[in-house]
């Protein structure tokens, strides 16, 4: 599995779990980089993960996850060229 490279924001498809956990950080402008990106898919949940890491989505977007779900993805996605990185 390789992710796609070399893509610009503007070219990217974005995918994040629900439109109503953006409400749960409303001072992250998700708003922005929904916009900057040519779209943006919701549902899948660790469905999301897979499509990313195969290079069918550039950028996924999760706000609610626990440690036990991406801990063992994490490998998984920085082997496929993708990094993780928290809202911090």
């Amino acid at each position: 599995m390789r992710t796609r490279q070399e893509i610009m924001l503007h070219q990217a498809i974005l995918h994040i779990t629900a439109p109503e956990s953006v409400e749960i950080y409303p001072n992250n402008r998700f708003d922005v980089l929904k916009d900057k990106v040519l779209i943006a898919r919701y549902g899948g949940e660790c469905y999301v993960m897979a499509m990313l890491v195969a290079g069918h989505i550039d950028i996924c977007v999760e706000y609610s996850l626990q440690p036990y779900d991406i801990i063992p993805l994490i490998p998984i996605i920085e082997h496929a060229g993708r990094v993780v990185i928290t809202l911090d």
